[in-house]
């Protein structure tokens, strides 16, 4: 037999959040670099630099009650003295259970965009799959599906705990947009504990997840390149900046920092292919330009994604 419990997930915004600063009420303990990485000497994030990291980020955050009125402001990690405020955070949410729980998760989106929860691990029916367009529940007659929550409905996931689903399983959004959902903070960890076994003096869920924005429109494009063909381009504000090239497995960066130089010169190199140098440092309002050296080959330079700071 399985004991029932429910959980209520509610989809939701965290608007102008960043990985770097994700509440400006700690300031004191965020915006550092440890390693002092190159632009990062002091040990600080610039200011220029946070701002391009931030997003619109989309989490899946918990609550006690069916109305969604009283959230879970547990933290995550009881030790991290720098986990911020449970508004504030990426993952949202992580559900401890063990085996002989039948999990009731009521999940309602309060986004503006389809959303759906697919869970690793546990055991459930087609009717709790959230994979589109697998997850039909053929009993469902007013048009919802559970692969497929409209903005502002809910589903309901019934997912089993037994011994063999012990360990720790993640959760995330697997409607049609999979990546860019979860890249900005539509996942979550289900753990399933061993009751058998001593409790660990240290418990600590650990995630290893990129953040990033929706796809926008490229910083730069050069287009096709061949050989003797110039490219310059102008970095109007501070930041790191990844590009590629679109035609062959190459990649380069671009940092602009306040201490960099006027300009940079990067040669479009083969064998292998190669931007060289691949990382330059120019000020902001500098300009980098590539020159394409190369015989019988044409390249095509785009940023990986319109800028990430690091």
């Amino acid at each position: 037999m399985f004991r029932c419990r429910d959980i209520y997930l509610k989809i939701e915004r965290i608007p102008g959040y960043s990985p770097l600063a994700s509440d400006d009420a700690e300031k004191s303990a965020l915006r550092r670099d440890c390693m002092f990485n190159h632009g990062h000497e002091d040990g600080t994030i610039p200011d220029a630099e946070v701002a391009l990291s931030r997003l619109d980020a989309i989490v899946y955050r918990e609550y006690f009650d069916p109305a969604y009125t009283v959230p879970n402001l547990t933290k995550l990690i009881d030790t991290d003295i720098n986990e911020p405020a449970f508004d504030r955070r990426i993952p949202g949410a992580v559900i401890y259970t063990e085996p002989g729980e039948r999990l009731f998760i009521h999940v309602l989106n309060a986004d503006d965009q389809p959303h759906s929860l697919h869970v690793h691990g546990l055991i459930y029916g087609i009717d709790s799959d959230g994979s589109w367009p697998f997850g039909v529940h053929h009993l469902s007659h007013d048009g919802r599906r559970s692969d497929t929550i409209c903005p502002g409905k809910t589903w309901t996931y019934v997912f089993d705990v037994t011994a063999e689903t012990i360990g720790a399983w993640p959760f995330h959004d697997h409607h049609m947009n999979i990546g860019e959902n979860v890249n900005r903070g539509l996942f979550g960890g289900i753990i399933v504990r061993d009751s058998s076994l001593p409790e660990a003096d240290y418990e600590v869920p650990f995630f290893l997840h990129r953040l990033a924005g929706p796809s926008r429109a490229a910083l730069f494009d050069s287009g096709p390149m061949t050989a003797g063909n110039v490219f310059p381009f102008p970095f109007a504000a501070e930041g790191t900046y990844e590009y590629h090239c679109n035609f062959h497995p190459m990649t380069g960066r671009v940092r602009v920092t306040a201490a960099g130089a006027a300009s940079a010169a990067v040669s479009i190199q083969d064998s292998p292919p190669r931007f060289q140098p691949d990382d330059v440092t120019i000020r902001a309002g500098g300009t980098v330009t590539w020159t394409h050296a190369v015989r019988n080959r044409t390249r095509s330079l785009i940023p990986a994604r319109e800028a990430s700071s690091r």
